[in-house]
């Protein structure tokens, strides 16, 4: 079972046996519950239809009819009353089962995104980005998550994006990669509204470093390269560039890029699998990288060897980075401090932290006393 050893290392066994009960008891109650109605109407129906019968052999007793037409009446009442409960009882299992349709059917009626479908083969040259009074939202009836969001970013420039929890950082990522489109202002790649760049387009020219990558089974190899786009030679000079030759040769027998990885990455660990991630983006040579907080479940030696290897390793690309810890962005050209969907401080790393007033000072010092309470 996955996660089972975290649970043992933490001692939380019995808090999650307690969770697992409760959440069998209450899948047990509402099948309790479907059981006891469906027995509620079945002893109705028995008794309605029993009623029913006795009325028609009354009928058939008191009245004068040939003994074929009493055999008939006698037999079909019979038959009838045990078709009926059978017909019921199908009845009531289809319009359980019947849910999952109506769910299924509600999500073929969500509006696709709408620029999917447009073609286009645009190519992002140089990595300028401009978002002008963006505001955005992600649904109507919610309030703006983004308000009148401005910044421009200059080709190859390395930004770190900080703020607390909700502040709209990942919303940032969103917007560039066409899925939240502002309601108000708009963004710009190289001089270009996304908008009229298509989605499938917009999101081929942009290399995202998720928090927490998924890997599909099978080799290294694969992992890495997996159209295979690139020669043996490329993605051999990636796997020596990021480590990883270092970090999983006591797990591979033969060749490295043979290496078999199951599902999700179950015998790697976060930090390896971070490392296939950048390599991939390496292989790709984007001019937009986002990094969303990668760093935020590996250990601090991986994630010292990934921070002080960026800018070599995105040398010719505009790299955004979400930081998770502060630490991790001092190395950036620009820090851009977000809170409530506002922009509320921008500078160099080094100004900001030695200003003791400034916001970016403020989110250090917390993340600094929060790594030392954690060490202790």
């Amino acid at each position: 079972m996955n996660g089972l050893s975290t649970i043992r290392a933490f001692q939380k066994q019995k808090v999650f046996f307690k969770n697992q009960i409760s959440n069998l008891e209450k899948s047990n109650t509402i099948f309790l519950i479907s059981s006891a109605v469906f027995n509620w109407f079945q002893q109705r129906m028995n008794l309605s239809l029993t009623l029913l019968s006795l009325a028609a052999f009354s009928f058939i007793l008191l009245g004068d009819f040939s003994t074929a037409f009493a055999g008939f009446i006698a037999y079909f009442f019979l038959y009838w009353e045990n078709e009926f409960l059978w017909f019921t009882g199908n009845l009531f299992e289809m319009e359980n089962l019947m849910i999952n349709f109506e769910r299924c059917q509600w999500l073929t009626q969500i509006p696709p995104e709408p620029a999917y479908a447009t073609r286009t083969n645009y190519k992002i040259s140089q990595g300028k980005i401009l978002f002008d009074t963006v505001s955005v939202k992600y649904q109507e009836s919610l309030e703006n998550v983004l308000n009148d969001f401005s910044f421009e970013i200059k080709p190859r420039e390395k930004i770190g994006i900080v703020g607390r929890t909700g502040a709209g950082k990942s919303t940032v990522f969103l917007c560039l990669l066409g899925m939240l489109y502002p309601n108000q202002g708009k963004i710009e790649i190289d001089d270009i509204n996304i908008k009229s760049i298509g989605l499938q387009n917009l999101r081929e020219e942009i290399t995202i470093i998720p928090q927490d990558p998924y890997l599909f089974e099978g080799k290294l190899k694969r992992a890495l390269d997996p159209f295979e786009e690139y020669t043996e030679n490329e993605i051999n000079k990636v796997v020596s560039l990021t480590g990883l030759n270092g970090f999983l040769k006591d797990k591979c027998k033969d060749s490295i890029l043979d290496m078999e990885i199951k599902e999700n990455g179950a015998n790697l660990s976060s930090g390896e699998k971070q490392l296939i991630c950048i390599g991939n983006a390496i292989l790709r040579k984007k001019n937009i990288i986002l990094i969303d907080e990668a760093t935020a479940n590996i250990d601090m030696k991986t994630e010292e060897f990934v921070f002080k290897n960026i800018n070599s390793f995105f040398k010719e690309a505009t790299v955004l980075i979400i930081a998770h810890r502060i630490n991790t962005v001092l190395n950036s050209d620009r820090i851009v401090v977000v809170d409530k969907g506002k922009i509320i401080e921008t500078g160099e790393p080094n100004l900001l932290l030695h200003d003791f007033s400034s916001s970016f000072h403020e989110l250090w010092k917390d993340s600094h006393c929060s790594s030392q309470n954690q060490t202790k």
